[in-house]
């Protein structure tokens, strides 16, 4: 698998920001079809597209969450 947010997505069809108390997931619009793998690769570049990331702890990161982590790390 590329990366870690391609693998959350082949196991659990979506991210969810692990930052405390925030709520975002990304969902693809496109359905889940087999082979897993070739649709999480796909779903992967239009999450990452939009923003999402792994942060530097190792936490799926919604672009909103990312952008906080950076404003903070830069501090």
């Amino acid at each position: 698998m590329k990366n870690l947010l391609q693998e959350m997505l082949y196991c659990e069809f979506l991210l969810k920001c692990e930052t405390s108390n925030c709520r975002e997931f990304f969902e693809c619009d496109e359905v889940a079809t087999e082979p897993l793998e070739d649709w999480s690769a796909r779903a992967v570049v239009l999450a990452e597209e939009c923003g999402w990331t792994i942060g530097h702890t190792g936490l799926v990161k919604c672009p909103k969450c990312a952008a906080n982590e950076c404003v903070t790390k830069q501090a």
